[in-house]
């Protein structure tokens, strides 16, 4: 993460999928926007932190976001239809 706040994006299926991070007071803030709408947050400190969405209407376009934070740094993945994505970092 970056010292203040990360952005991370995906595209998948025709939609734009961006991972949001701030910090805050109280520890990070995390978003998950697909096609420009807010799905999911959380909040935490260090940890594993899940983010639920879907690209579309249908019921098989669910995708998760796992967000690894710890002293070392944030990774990001992006699961999708039994298959794991990597967002590219924006800043």
């Amino acid at each position: 993460m970056g010292l203040f706040s990360d952005l991370q994006e995906l595209e998948l299926e025709g939609s734009r999928i961006r991972l949001e991070a701030t910090v805050n007071l109280i520890g990070c803030e995390y978003y998950l926007i697909v096609d420009g709408v807010k799905q999911d947050q959380a909040r935490g400190i260090f940890g594993t932190f899940y983010l639920h969405g879907r690209l579309g209407d249908a019921a098989e376009s669910n995708i998760t976001v796992v967000i690894k934070q710890g002293i070392s740094g944030t990774k990001y993945s992006v699961l999708y239809k039994g298959q794991e994505f990597t967002p590219r970092k924006l800043h």
